[in-house]
């Protein structure tokens, strides 16, 4: 597990956590899944099509501690077998309002937790805005269903 985990959704609830995009119909606690746990933030898209690029993002206005240049972002994404199109990616909002990524999405893996990384700029300054993951579906049909975020955090 991530061992910097800032966000491992133990405390049963969505730690700030919300759905950006029509896409997400739903963002709540799950105990259905967790990674070396037992809770984890549970995600749950309608009708996502290939054209749709929804978000989840926590604001970081309340954190004490916050990501820092040259950090590595981590997070871990599970998506269940009976789905096979999904891709994600981190992001973060800087102090300015700019969007940072790795820009590359990345395809998840049925069945199993998928790690997610990004490391920040080393330029970044003050506190980011907020930091999130954005979802795509790489598929020609709409996929509707579920993907469970855990163990959400930053370190060297």
């Amino acid at each position: 597990s991530n061992s910097n985990a800032t966000f491992s959704f133990e405390d049963g609830g969505t730690d700030g956590w919300r759905g950006h995009g029509s896409q997400i119909a739903n963002v709540q606690n799950s105990t259905a899944l967790g990674m070396g746990d037992t809770h984890s933030l549970q995600v749950t898209f309608t009708n996502l099509s290939n054209s749709d690029y929804p978000y989840i993002a926590v604001g970081l206005s309340n954190l004490t501690n916050y990501p820092q240049g040259g950090q590595t972002l981590t997070a871990y994404v599970y998506q269940p077998s009976n789905s096979n199109s999904l891709t994600a990616k981190l992001f973060v909002m800087d102090n300015n309002y700019h969007w940072l990524s790795n820009n590359t999405m990345i395809s998840l893996t049925p069945g199993q937790w998928n790690r997610l990384t990004f490391i920040l700029p080393s330029d970044l300054s003050g506190q980011p805005r907020m930091l999130g993951i954005q979802f795509g579906n790489a598929a020609n049909s709409s996929m509707s269903g579920d993907v469970y975020i855990d163990q959400v955090g930053w370190g060297p």
